[in-house]
């Protein structure tokens, strides 16, 4: 059997196979055969060689007809849209293609370029634009074809992209249709919701996004950053954006974006996904203007954009700022217009001496709270201005005033010559803003009309103007009007308010009642006034029973014209009405005395009013020419009070006041002189001023009380008392102040010696009648002048004083005076030869229980006589200690501060 093999491919086969360029194919054939008898033969042909040359085949997917395109694109007109294909060598060598693109049938020509995507990321990059491709055999690439659709375009077109083999094989069956369609357009539209805003308050922000043009607009983002804003002052206010689309987002930083609204909001977004044509989005959000973007115009840029490309811009400028301002005008008409007739007053005529007033309006016109201050300019005439408010009440300046809120100011001038007045009256703003009116005064008088007022007791005619009246008086007040000019005034009216607390019994001339009972006047229409004429007028009321003590009937009339429309005022005629007056009782604790004796009498004042006060109070007393006061027995409730002042055989004390149904006791003792006979009468009276009025003198009835004289009880002997002081003023007085001596002694003829006490105070009883001769012993004093020997003419309590004047040498130093509660404590110092005399004086109205005083010595002095300690009981009234020190010290460290300890 014989069996031929042969290769498994032929040349041809093996070149379809697309073997590799340039490979030898080896071709042999062999036949195989059976021997007969058993056994096998093999017989080979020569072989046969065959070079495999290189073969250019390209393939391009996907492939596309004009019926059966491979790719199809929407694209929006103006846009650029990108066919991505696959290129492949499908010969057995490299080679180098050539890629064109062509624009076939359509309804639009598209701009086509190649490119060569390179680095795999499916968009055509710069430097990857190329017409030519060059790949190893099998190996494959991608390859981009970017049509640009022109402006405008829509329907379809179709292009195809073509590969092409050196040698002309290619592959152009990869056709791809473009669906053109119209492109977005995107408007923004951004305002404030007003134009300006005042620091404090809010505006709302509104930002629309529209697509006006024919094609979608995706992933559509609208932004407005507000970082700059903040900073300026203008802040978003918090929970107040909204949109209508989409999902809100807002920016911490103006960068980096969260759905949670943050603290510090510096940005806000609206992700509004796809706005289809004609479709639109709107952001809206408050912001509110703080104090520090006063004056600012603030300007705001907000953004869209689209994942197309599309986007745009808009912006809106908001002027924060108060716009303030203010008006003044005439009374009720601020807004009159600037410097017309309108924004000014004009008064005919006006008296020196008498205020010329006029009433103005002010008006903050602004949008802010203002503080404003009024000023006048005088331009003509001589005129002092006042600035009052509406009830005449000096005009606080600065006054404050809300935005609308309006006030009424009056302007009188003090005018001081007789020329006509011009002046302009200013309001001027803190934020400065102004406005002016104008005051005019045609005519001035230097002389003003006659007006005036008198007042009488009706059936009293020596009744004096100021003194006391009752309920059921009645008072007759007449009103005298001149008129000193030249020319006659015109119009001339008369108003008279009566006196609170009286009623209307009758007026002349027709004077006619007007108003309520609690505010009743009387008013005459006069008319015309001619030049240099008088005109009398007469009003009577009654004092009605409801006034109390010490109201004043105070009453004054007013005059206009219209020549003077500001009311001109008279004199006031003045009554004080007391329904009650003080009482005054007189005791005597004895009523028989004899030469010698001390009789005490017991004052007893009251002031029976329920409505007012007394002040200023004198008791005076008359006491018989046998009675003689005796020094330091007056006592006013129970307290020790001053002598009383002795005048023309008069004794007179002096209360500060005596209140509303207050009662006050006085007791002070008389020494019955030798010599005194018969019945000793004494009289006594009060007199006092209301406290209201302090313009009417109150006297009080006469209380009197007398004593009979018994003779012959008891030898004529008398008693001799005084003081020994420093009289520093020279007036033979002890006034307050003056240093009384302690330890003086006195000597009267005969022998008898006495000691002063500690208030300077002597006494000798049992002395003969008759004239007595008494000497101070000069060694117990300090050095004064001698003051020589007395003679006196002893009658029973006979006083004799020893007012001493100092040397030269005798000076004081200094004074320390402690006020503490009731208590006076007054020390002096005085300098005597080798040191200083101390004197200590304690005032207290009531008796102390005990008193402990220490007076410290100058540190290195050295006590002389006397004592600086003592504890002892004291009386009411003045204590006095004194004692010497010797000191060498300066002057300015002698005066120490005492200590007292007082128990009550």
């Amino acid at each position: 059997m014989l069996r031929l093999c042969l290769p498994l491919c032929c040349a041809a086969a093996c070149l379809a196979g697309a073997a590799p360029a340039g490979t030898v194919i080896q071709n042999q054939a062999s036949a195989q055969f059976s021997l007969p008898g058993g056994g096998a033969g093999l017989v080979n042909s020569e072989p046969a060689q065959l070079l495999v040359n290189a073969v250019c085949r390209v393939q391009v997917t996907p492939d596309g007809t004009p019926q059966a395109p491979g790719q199809r694109l929407t694209v929006r007109a103006g846009e650029p849209a990108t066919l991505r294909y696959e290129l492949s060598n499908a010969g057995n060598g490299p080679a180098t293609f050539t890629l064109s693109a062509q624009a076939l049938d359509g309804a639009f020509t598209p701009n086509l370029t190649t490119f060569v995507d390179a680095n795999g990321d499916g968009q055509p990059q710069p430097g990857e634009q190329a017409e030519q491709l060059t790949l190893g055999a099998g190996a494959s690439a991608a390859v981009l074809l970017v049509a640009v659709v022109p402006a405008g375009a829509s329907g379809a077109a179709l292009v195809n992209l073509t590969a092409q083999c050196p040698g002309g094989a290619q592959d152009d069956n990869n056709v791809a249709q473009l669906v053109a369609t119209p492109p977005p357009h995107l408007e923004l539209r951004k305002a404030f919701g007003a134009e300006r805003l005042r620091p404090g308050d809010q505006t709302g922000v509104t930002v629309t996004a529209t697509n006006t043009g024919a094609g979608a607009a995706p992933d559509v983002v609208l932004e407005d950053p507000l970082g700059q804003q903040l900073d300026a002052g203008l802040a978003y206010v918090p929970g107040s954006a909204r949109t209508d689309r989409g999902r809100l987002e807002y920016s911490a930083d103006g960068a980096s974006w969260q759905a949670a609204e943050p603290a510090a909001v510096r940005g806000v977004r609206v992700q509004a996904g796809t706005l289809e044509p004609g479709e639109q989005t709107t952001l809206t959000f408050r912001m509110e203007a703080r104090p520090s973007a006063e004056n600012l115009l603030l300007n705001n840029v907000a953004t869209v954009s689209s994942v197309t490309g599309e986007g745009a811009q808009a912006s809106d400028t908001l002027d924060v700022r108060f716009l303030p301002g203010v008006a003044l005008g005439p009374l009720g008409q601020p807004l009159a217009p600037e410097g017309t007739a309108a924004d000014g007053q004009t008064l005919v005529f006006a008296v020196t001496g008498e205020p010329a007033c006029f009433d103005h309006t002010v008006q903050n016109t602004g949008d802010v709270t203002d503080m404003f201050r009024l000023s006048v300019s005088v331009t003509q005439g001589q005129a002092t201005p006042q600035l009052l408010g509406a009830a005449g009440e000096p005009l606080p300046q600065p006054f404050t005033l809300a935005p609308g809120e309006q006030r009424q100011v009056r302007v009188c001038y003090d005018l001081r010559s007789a020329q006509p007045l011009t002046a302009q009256v200013i309001a001027q703003g803190e934020r400065g803003t102004s406005n002016a009116t104008a005051d005019l005064i045609r005519r001035v008088e230097t002389q003003r009309p006659g007006l005036r007022k008198t007042v009488s007791k009706v059936g009293a005619p020596d009744w004096a103007p100021g003194s006391a009246v009752t309920s059921g008086d009645e008072l007759e007040y007449t009103l005298s009007v001149t008129n000193p000019y030249a020319q006659p005034l015109a119009g001339v009216q008369v108003l008279d308010p009566l006196p609170a607390g009286t009623e209307f019994v009758s007026a002349s001339d027709g004077g006619a009642l007007l108003g309520a009972a609690s505010a009743a006047q009387v008013a005459w229409t006069l008319g015309d006034l001619p030049a240099g004429a008088t005109r009398t007028l007469t009003l009577r009321v009654r004092v009605g029973r409801d006034v109390r003590d010490d109201q004043e009937l105070r009453n004054v009339f007013e005059l206009t014209s219209s020549e003077l429309p500001a009311p001109l005022h008279s004199n006031a005629a003045s009554a004080v009405v007391w329904n009650t007056a003080p009482l005054l009782s007189k005791t005597l604790d004895r009523r028989d005395a004899a030469p010698g004796d001390l009789l005490t009498y017991t004052l007893t004042l009251k002031n029976p009013s329920a409505s007012t006060a007394l002040v200023d109070l004198v008791i005076t007393d008359t006491p018989a020419a046998a009675l003689k006061y005796v020094t330091g027995t007056s006592r006013l409730a129970g307290v020790p009070t001053a002598d009383p002042a002795e005048n023309g055989g008069e004794l007179q004390w002096r209360v500060p006041r005596l209140g509303a149904g207050e009662s006050l006791t006085l007791s002070y003792g008389l020494r019955v002189l030798p010599g005194a006979a018969g019945e000793l009468l004494n009289t006594a009276v009060l007199r006092g001023y209301g406290e209201q009025t302090h313009a009417v003198a109150v006297a009080s009835n006469r209380a009197q009380v007398s004593a009979t004289l018994k003779l012959l009880n008891f030898a004529p002997l008398g008693d001799v008392l005084g003081t020994v002081y420093l009289d520093a003023n020279g007036n033979r007085r002890l006034d307050e102040g003056e240093t009384v001596l302690s330890g003086a002694r006195v000597a009267l003829a005969g022998g008898r010696l006495a000691l002063t006490d500690s208030r300077g105070r002597y006494h000798f009883g049992n002395v003969d009648l008759g004239t007595q001769a008494l000497r101070l012993d000069l060694g117990s004093v300090p050095a004064v002048r001698d003051p020589g020997t007395q003679v006196v003419q002893v009658q029973g309590l006979t006083t004799v004083d020893f007012p001493l004047r100092a040397l030269a040498a005798l000076q004081v130093k200094r004074d320390l005076r402690v006020q503490v509660g009731e208590l006076t404590l007054t020390k002096r110092l005085t300098e005597i030869p080798g040191g200083y005399r101390v004197t200590t004086t304690l005032q207290s109205p009531v008796a102390l229980a005990e008193v402990a005083w220490t007076d410290p010595l100058p540190a290195g002095a050295a006590l002389v006589s006397g004592q600086n300690v003592r504890r002892e009981r004291l009386s009411a009234g003045s204590t006095t200690w004194t004692y010497d020190l010797r000191w060498s010290g300066p002057p300015s460290a002698a005066l120490t501060d005492p200590v007292l300890k007082v128990v009550k």
